[in-house]
């Protein structure tokens, strides 16, 4: 598990070389989650045409395949946009996402990870939510090796004062009735972060 984790923070460390890491979090989580900052391009997936920066946050059990906090976790980016972003936005960020960071962490070159594979709809018309939930099936490089089923959640805010769009994005392997969604629910934005 520790090399798991070795890894996985020696690419955050890459990811963030040269990069101003002066950040403000984004969400509000427990002391105990750990907490990365990237800023966009992502080195990882620089194909995404993003301004801004994500804060990454990991529940203590992520890399743990027999926790239930194993893959359970947020990212959130703060954008230099004034428009939400659409479903079709969402579906190519999360694969190109998904699809550069499991090809830099894997480590078997004899190997090509699947792609990445969205399924996504609209929180509900009536709603005052704005986003989307749905499915994601990653490759894990970290700990598996094998195809994740990954339960998501998005909301986004736009933020009139600062003129930027808040992104929020949780994962899990567990469905959404498992008792983890709480915590990942409980994920809320910093007070008074879009004044």
């Amino acid at each position: 598990m520790k090399k798991i984790l070795y890894t996985f923070f020696i690419l955050c460390f890459t990811a963030s070389i040269g990069q101003n890491n002066e950040h403000s979090p984004i969400v509000i989580v427990k002391d105990t989650w750990q907490k990365e900052y990237f800023n966009f391009p992502l080195s990882f997936a620089p194909e995404i045409p993003l301004k801004g920066y994500e804060e990454a946050v990991f529940m203590p059990g992520w890399s743990n395949t027999e926790s239930d906090e194993f893959w359970s976790y947020a990212f959130s980016w703060e954008l230099n946009q004034d428009k939400l972003l659409v479903a079709k936005e969402i579906d190519t960020y999360l694969r190109l996402y998904f699809d550069g960071l499991m090809e830099s962490v894997n480590k078997d070159k004899t190997i090509t990870p699947p792609s990445t594979r969205v399924l996504l709809s609209p929180i509900g018309p009536h709603s005052k939510i704005k986003g989307f939930i749905g499915r994601v099936d990653i490759y894990d490089a970290f700990s598996t090796q094998r195809v994740l089923k990954l339960s998501f959640k998005v909301v986004q805010e736009y933020c009139l004062v600062k003129d930027k769009v808040i992104v929020v994005f949780k994962f899990s392997p567990k469905s959404r009735d498992h008792k983890i969604w709480e915590r990942l629910e409980a994920i809320s934005l910093v007070e008074n972060r879009c004044f």
